[in-house]
């Protein structure tokens, strides 16, 4: 562990994939907390950013699927603030990267992101989005602002009021960490 600035535990080390260094910083939940991470680090000279979160499902996920998103849908008020097209995208790298590591293991494609808890979001509908989460968009909105990559790995831990074991989730969350890993020493 190399800080607790900001109330979130971070830790440093190297890339077992490529030894080039590595950082895993929490963020806190929702845009606002995770821009000023990411802004924070951008000053400290980061440039790549692959976040693995939990999201929503939508009816066409299962618990435990690892969703990429592609693009988000910008209806949060991070995304709002730093002046968002209607929809905010993964850096293209990234994603193509995360793409080719990740064929036939995960979706990928559309999802959304609000200020709200998405059970309690009701005015959204699922048309074409994949998965519902608080911070994607705000990710990829400050990525943009600030001129850095970005990339969101979504495990879904919720589909329809089932939410995912705590055994269940902490093996995808590690399969995710690792696809990050993966993505980022490929570029």
């Amino acid at each position: 562990m190399f800080n607790h600035h900001r109330g979130f535990w971070g830790y440093a080390g190297v890339s077992l994939e490529d030894g080039q260094p590595l950082m895993i910083q929490g963020t806190g939940v929702g845009g606002p907390s995770l821009v000023s991470v990411v802004t924070d680090l951008v000053e400290l000279g980061v440039k790549q950013f692959v976040r693995v979160g939990t999201a929503t499902g939508s009816p066409q996920t299962r618990i435990g699927d690892l969703v990429v998103s592609s693009r988000s849908t910008s209806t949060d008020g991070v995304s709002q603030a730093l002046g968002a097209e209607p929809e905010t995208a993964a850096a293209p790298f990234l994603l193509e990267t995360a793409e080719e590591l990740l064929l036939d293991i995960a979706k990928v494609g559309l999802t959304s992101s609000s200020d709200l808890q998405p059970h309690l979001d009701t005015e959204n509908e699922w048309d074409g989005v994949l998965a519902r989460d608080l911070s994607t968009s705000g990710l990829y909105s400050v990525a943009a602002h600030l001129e850095v990559e970005a990339i969101s790995l979504l495990v879904i831990s919720n589909v329809d009021g089932s939410t995912i074991d705590d055994d269940d989730l902490e093996a995808a969350v590690t399969r995710a960490g690792v696809t990050a890993e993966a993505i980022l020493a490929a570029s």
